[in-house]
């Protein structure tokens, strides 16, 4: 069996093609100066599209505004058109919950006022919810419901994405062959209708089905011809991205391996810009694939244990079982057979893993199954004793009448204990059933707040793009710092089992891994953590994580000017009952060099706030560089 080749399939997100360039600020003005509703909703509608390219909440505070307005003027024609959009702009930040319930009222709007057409993009955008979830059958389901619309509208561009949608599909499901020839009428109707971007679209998933039956010419050539037409289309470097990934691979079966390298490092650097961690993932593992496939170990080993590193930070079982085995080859074949017999175990431990989720679902049937008949043969066994006992009871009736008043009192304190256990069993249940809910809720409640900091926190970086001003970038880049700081407070509360406390140890790491890759100095400065794993409240966790972020900061930016190289070591320890000590150090230039560069205001304002908050105390030594400690309560010391 051929092994995974970490192919990142075309992204088909919603976001609109490139509108004719008119301007945000002309749009609001001619919606300021027209009373009429029709006029203002539609201007509204190129409002939320043109500001969807560069800044998706504001986009979304425009459709809010025309779904306000629909309502008020009950356009029933307008109201499903704004519940779409809504439901895409949900969708490109990935809460599929709220998309889908928009899609669903927009689908429901279409069909009362009979736009065919309405209806049929309302399908598409649920099968493509569906196929994010991998729910392919359902996906399929759907997109077979907008084909008949479209084909009745004799829509040659939206025909064309039904049935790349259905080719999808059918190559998710195993079907290369039904797939190209679905994928071959799309390519042939969005040259037909003109619509190019369709037509990238197509030649991506065109290039991916042709790999399922090998096909790797054929392959190489569609994503080749997609590449070129993305750059002619002007199209974002996050488009572009999964098709450099794509080409590599092809290039890769092709044997031609420097070209491979070349295309997934374009891949790789693209990713990290744009924060599309998926693309980190799998053009960090297929460099490594080439240069296993090259015999270069060496070169090889970091790559595998970076991509090792993303799967199990990602928890990806099925890809990780693979690359243990990479890395005990790798280690195998540069004589380190300890290392290599380790990895080994790890590879056997993650596929038995798999094969255990295989066997319990089956396992699972089966048990009902055979509870099932149990059950049946235990209620036909206890009629048949039911019966004898009747024969019983009508020969006992003398001895039963001697006995009936002890038996009375008897019968009336089991009743009566028998009423008790019951009704505690009862409580106990609820009590049981309600702490789960609890839980469910608690971690459901992090999970949201976690997505809502990473939209956020996206959002800046999108800003951040169209931002020249140094000064301004900075204090963005910051300021999204900050967000992914808390962000992964609430990542770890909802991963982990304790919904109360943070493991600090793992925190700091996260946090300096995300401030080493935002400032590009991963290779330069070193960040060790120089402390047992300890645990603190979220309400504690926050301020001192939000700290930590700050001096971290501070000392990228002003102890090694110049791009020189570093270490900095964090700690945090109980240094008596009840009391923490957290302590950051490094070995840079060192105040003297750096008293004429000061610190943005801000974020000494933060600091300091945040250690009156704790009830701490900071103190500054300098020294061989710059330590920076402050002492504070353990909320969690009993």
């Amino acid at each position: 069996m051929r092994k995974s080749i970490y192919c990142l399939a075309l992204a088909c997100l919603f976001f609109t093609a490139l509108l004719p360039a008119q301007n945000l600020a002309e749009l609001e003005a001619s919606f300021s100066k027209t009373s009429d509703p029709e006029q203002q909703l539609e201007l509204l509608q190129k409002m939320a599209k043109t500001a969807e390219q560069t800044d998706l909440g504001q986009s979304l505070a425009f459709i809010k505004q025309g779904v306000a307005l629909a309502e008020k003027t009950d356009s029933k024609e307008q109201l499903p058109r704004f519940y779409e959009m809504e439901g895409r702009v949900y969708a490109n930040t990935q809460r599929f919950d709220s998309a889908t319930v928009f899609f669903d009222k927009a689908l429901a709007g279409y069909v009362a006022v009979g736009d065919k057409k309405g209806e049929a993009s309302a399908w598409l955008k649920k099968a493509y919810i569906s196929r994010w979830s991998t729910d392919f059958g359902k996906a399929l389901e759907y997109d077979f419901k907008a084909l008949p619309l479209m084909e009745a509208l004799g829509d040659d561009s939206g025909l064309a994405k039904v049935y790349e949608n259905i080719a999808q599909d059918l190559g998710h499901q195993k079907k290369p062959e039904k797939a190209m020839e679905y994928i071959q009428k799309s390519i042939a109707l969005a040259k037909k209708s003109g619509d190019n971007r369709q037509l990238f679209y197509s030649l991506g998933t065109a290039g991916t089905t042709s790999l399922l039956t090998e096909d790797f010419q054929k392959f190489y050539d569609y994503i080749n011809q997609a590449v070129n037409l993305a750059y002619a289309e002007n199209m974002s470097p996050g488009e572009i991205a999964p098709l450099y990934n794509d080409r590599g691979n092809a290039l890769k079966f092709l044997g031609r391996y420097d070209e491979a390298i070349a295309d997934y490092k374009r891949c790789l650097n693209i990713s990290k810009k744009t924060h599309f961690k998926d693309g980190v993932a799998a053009s960090t593992a297929n460099i490594g694939d080439v240069y296993m496939r090259m015999g270069k170990h060496e070169e090889a080993l970091p790559y595998k244990l970076k991509t090792i590193e993303l799967q199990e930070a990602g928890k990806s079982i099925a890809n990780l079982a693979e690359n243990y085995m990479h890395a005990s080859t790798i280690y195998e074949n540069m004589g380190d057979h300890k290392t290599a017999l380790d990895y080994y175990k790890k590879f056997k431990t993650a596929q038995d893993s798999l094969v255990s989720v295989e066997k319990d679902a089956t396992m699972s049937e089966l048990l009902t199954k055979y509870e099932t008949e149990k059950k049946e043969a235990l209620i036909a066994s206890q009629k048949e004793v039911i019966g004898q006992q009747k024969t019983i009871q009508w020969g006992a009736i003398a001895f039963a009448a001697i006995l009936s008043f002890f038996m009375v009192l008897l019968y009336r304190n089991y009743k009566s204990k028998q009423k008790t256990n019951a009704l505690l069993k009862t409580t106990n249940n609820e009590l049981e059933k309600r702490n789960s809910e609890n839980e469910l809720l608690l971690k459901e409640i992090h999970h949201r707040v976690k997505n809502n900091l990473e939209t956020v926190s996206s959002l800046l970086a999108l800003q951040s793009a169209h931002v020249q001003d140094p000064t301004v970038l900075d204090a963005m880049q910051e300021s999204q710092n900050r967000v992914q700081s808390m962000g992964i407070i609430h990542q770890k509360l909802y991963q982990g089992k304790n919904l109360a406390a943070i493991e600090m140890k793992d925190y700091f790491i996260n946090l300096s891994e995300n401030i080493l890759d935002s400032f590009g100095a991963e290779n330069r400065i070193n960040v060790e953590c120089a402390m047992d794993a300890l645990e603190l409240d979220v309400d504690t966790a926050v301020p001192v994580g939000l700290i930590v972020n700050e001096l971290l900061t501070n000392a990228l930016k002003y102890a090694f000017p110049e791009n020189i190289e570093g270490q900095i070591k964090i700690s945090l320890k109980e240094i008596e009952k009840g009391k923490l000590e957290l302590k950051i150090a490094d070995n840079g230039v060192g105040k003297n060099i750096l008293e004429n560069k000061k610190p943005t205001g801000f974020g000494t304002q933060l600091v300091q706030l945040l250690t009156t908050q704790l009830g701490g105390k900071l103190e500054e030594i300098n020294k061989g560089g710059t330590i920076i400690s402050m002492q504070f309560k353990n909320s969690m010391a009993a």
